[in-house]
């Protein structure tokens, strides 16, 4: 999910000041070698003098899809010097973060397994070759020159986080990012740079998702799917922006977590034999007016296993009492393959720039 340049820059800088990150379990990837490798010789800023491509040889080791349905692998890649850096600085790439959608480009299963021909000419004419991911944060060692009118400048030795473009990646040493798709990281001892590096992409898909629609002070907001990565950010977000609630549905292992996000009610999917009926108790404890608003569904998708939930039909059907507003926004992170298209496509500023 992105947002078009400013807000999208504001809205990292929002979030920076706001989340509280789950710290990920320790577990063993293919990619912790590369990961390992890529951040422990950047573990503190620097303001040295600006690096230059030339300093490096026009080489950059990262992380690159293969071939149809073939894992991805790690090579040393020549790369093009760009040839407008005004809108671009260089960043060393200290952590990124890796989201369901990076898998996407292995897996490619937004189109229908059917589809096996136009699936295997897609992946091959657009993805095969292309970087990994999205998420990153990282020191910046070259920069344009500051411009006074736009208020964009990085300087050489700034922390910063954001997303690169689709197709672009994020998962090498060096990223020459868009001035408009990152900001400052934040400077706390709360959150490391590996939390720093896993928020932009789901918290961008939650800003979005709530800010535009979220009344301070009188939205009463649903999440469903609250414990997963856009669902426990979600729920700060809907708390930072002022929502007057926010109930949050995960499993029983989750539940202290959520609470921990800013939930001020969690219905347990593990113990409630009927969520629907656990959400119409919880509206009919208050008469107050509880009914949902906003809804925002972490779990529904276009895949079989998801849409068995019904959670949209059944939410929104759900009579004696009502559990949303009749004039309720519902939201659901997955959508058809021509909707991952069109958002892959636009903002057209999001290919402005190549290597």
């Amino acid at each position: 999910s992105s947002l078009r340049s400013s807000s999208l820059q504001r809205s990292l800088k929002f979030l920076g000041g706001k989340m509280r990150q789950r710290r990920p379990p320790q577990q063993s990837t293919p990619l912790d070698s590369y990961m390992n490798r890529t951040s422990s010789s950047n573990r503190r800023p620097s303001t040295g003098r600006t690096t230059s491509f030339e300093d490096h040889h026009n080489e950059v080791r990262g992380v690159y899809f293969g071939g149809y349905q073939e894992p991805v692998h790690e090579r040393t890649q020549q790369i093009k010097n760009p040839g407008n850096r005004s809108n671009t600085v260089l960043v060393k790439v200290h952590s990124v973060g890796v989201n369901p959608v990076d898998a996407k480009g292995v897996i490619g299963d937004k189109l229908a397994p059917d589809w096996t021909r136009l699936r295997k000419w897609m992946h091959n004419t657009f993805i095969r070759n292309t970087c990994v991911g999205f998420d990153f944060v990282g020191r910046v060692v070259e920069a344009p020159l500051p411009n006074s009118n736009d208020g964009t400048a990085f300087n050489v030795g700034t922390i910063v986080y954001g997303t690169m473009p689709p197709l672009q990646g994020s998962f090498a040493e060096y990223v020459r990012a868009p001035l408009h798709q990152i900001a400052r990281a934040p400077r706390s001892s709360a959150i490391t740079m590996e939390e720093i590096a896993s928020l932009p992409l789901v918290g961008l898909t939650a800003w979005q998702a709530l800010s535009p629609h979220l009344r301070p002070g009188q939205s009463n907001v649903l999440i469903v799917g609250g414990s997963g990565g856009t669902g426990h950010v979600a729920i700060q977000v809907a708390k930072a922006l002022g929502a007057k609630t926010v109930v949050a549905v995960c499993s029983t292992r989750n539940v202290e977590f959520v609470k921990e996000c800013g939930a001020t009610h969690v219905i347990d999917y593990s113990l409630e034999e009927d969520v629907i009926v656990a959400l119409q108790n919880h509206v009919n404890k208050d008469d107050d007016g509880l009914c949902f608003d906003i809804i925002l569904d972490c779990v529904t998708s276009g895949d079989p296993n998801d849409a068995r939930y019904q959670y949209p039909q059944r939410i929104r059907n759900a009579h004696n009492p009502s559990i949303v507003v009749p004039d309720h926004l519902y939201q659901r992170l997955g959508g058809p393959w021509k909707d991952w298209i069109s958002a892959g496509l636009a903002p057209p500023d999001l290919f402005s720039h190549s290597w």
